[in-house]
């Protein structure tokens, strides 16, 4: 999205761990009471936060390196 619409916007930790935990209060909490469904897992939890945080080190902190590197 970047690229097509010319943003210079790139993700930070803080809107990682909001996504996760967004995802995570909305998936496994909220969804499940409103519907049979869905099923409220802890384990998902914890794959929603391994998705993230390997999201981040392996694409974001490679986004920051690279403009960091082209910057100078």
């Amino acid at each position: 999205m970047n690229g097509i619409l010319g943003y210079q916007w790139k993700p930070d930790l803080k809107f990682v761990l909001t996504s996760v935990l967004y995802l995570s209060f909305l998936f496994e909490v909220i969804c499940p009471k409103l519907s049979t469904h869905f099923t409220g897992d802890f384990f998902d939890v914890l794959a929603y936060v391994a998705g993230g945080v390997g999201y981040y080190l392996f694409v974001v902190k490679q986004i920051h390196k690279k403009a960091s590197s082209s910057a100078s």
